[in-house]
């Protein structure tokens, strides 16, 4: 004879509950970010915007005077990031 189960409604956790659950294991589980490596990413990805601005402060022009028009630039620019390098 096989034994019956009957949940109630309180019994079984909630969809809500049970992500929660796995989200704060998740938080408990990964290591905490320090000031200083924020601080390191900010100036690194500032670096980076200077340099993406510089480049195309001075690499538009250049285009243009190796003849490409002007509507044709932004492709340029766009090839990179759209090729992946």
């Amino acid at each position: 004879m096989e034994a019956q189960v009957q949940y109630s409604r309180l019994d079984l956790p909630t969809q809500n509950q049970a992500v929660h659950q796995q989200t704060n294991s998740a938080r408990e589980s990964r290591p905490k970010t320090s000031a200083a490596l924020l601080f390191a990413l900010t100036v690194s990805f500032f670096g980076i915007q200077i340099v993406w601005s510089v480049e195309m402060g001075y690499g538009t022009p250049y285009l243009i005077e190796l003849g490409l028009a002007k509507s044709l630039v932004p492709l340029v620019w766009l090839a990179g990031p759209l090729s992946g390098i």
